[in-house]
């Protein structure tokens, strides 16, 4: 951050989830504003830390990529774009979406995404699709009818490509466009794939998520570079729960072997990197 000249905020949401209506995390059955939280916490840190606070990029993975796109309509006063990443927009946050000024919108989702059905929900507390989502934003902000798609060169053979999707002529010099991961699953580009899904959906030991961060960084605009490298973590710090319902943020590796043996290479591999990561005892797996 130091070296960018950018400063990150990692707000921490109540039960480690987020409030967004439609929702059954332990954040919305508690009644919690999080609209109000993260705007609370930039009239606190922005003067506190003489911050820019008119330029700020919200981003997050999975419920906090579901938040983002509720920032992005309850917050856009505040913000200049934001980054959801395995998180689509509800259908019942679409229909009362009233943004107050265009902002700059680019979405990352796999499209076999297990926990984020890229397809969308049907329901009115269901999910639009990625593309629907993307579609949306771009009527909002203007843009082109129809999206611009190509594609990245596959240069990490990961069994993963990267479908390029973009619009054009968005007002206010807005941008909207994203990434289909084809293969990928949810997980943040350059991270791993949730442990929670490894061990509870019986999916493969050798896992491995999209190693992407390179081409995000390569593509995206400046605003958007600082939001993706802030919350990957490239610094290499861990931290798992208690139940291996944790991310671990750096580079992607493979582990081979069974569900045991990855649980006990993991935590061999972390404890030598961070000493002081919270980790779980094998005995108590």
């Amino acid at each position: 951050a130091d070296g960018h000249g950018f400063a990150v905020l990692f707000p921490q949401g109540y039960g480690q989830s987020w409030a967004v209506p439609g929702g059954n995390t332990p954040a919305q059955q508690a009644g919690i504003d999080d609209v109000a939280f993260v705007r609370t916490l930039l009239d606190i840190v922005g003067p506190t830390y003489g911050l820019d606070t008119s330029r700020v990029v919200a981003t997050g993975i999975s419920n906090g990529g579901i938040l983002t796109e509720l920032l992005g309509c309850s917050f856009a006063d505040r913000l200049i774009g934001i980054v959801p990443v395995a998180g689509l927009m509800r259908r019942n946050t679409s229909a009362a979406c009233s943004p107050a000024r265009p902002i700059s919108v680019f979405g990352i989702h796999g499209t076999g995404d297990p926990i984020a059905d890229y397809h969308g929900v049907p329901g009115a507390d269901g999910f639009l699709s990625f593309t629907e989502t993307l579609a949306f934003w771009a009527r909002l902000d203007g843009c082109s009818k129809t999206a611009t798609i190509g594609s990245l060169v596959d240069s990490a053979h990961d069994n993963t490509s990267v479908i390029t999707m973009s619009y054009s002529g968005c007002r206010s010099g807005t941008e909207v466009g994203g990434y289909a991961v084809s293969g990928g699953g949810h997980a943040w580009p350059g991270g791993m794939a949730s442990y929670q899904i490894m061990f509870w959906k019986h999916i493969p030991s050798q896992v491995k998520a999209w190693d992407g961060d390179a081409e995000v960084k390569r593509m995206l605009p400046d605003y958007f570079q600082a939001a993706v490298d802030a919350y990957a973590m490239k610094d290499g710090s861990t931290e798992m729960d208690a139940y291996l319902d944790g991310w671990k943020w750096g580079p992607v590796q493979e582990l081979d072997g069974a569900p045991a043996a990855v649980v006990k290479q993991l935590i061999d591999e972390l404890t030598a990197a961070n000493p002081r990561s919270r980790l779980l005892n094998p005995e108590e797996s």
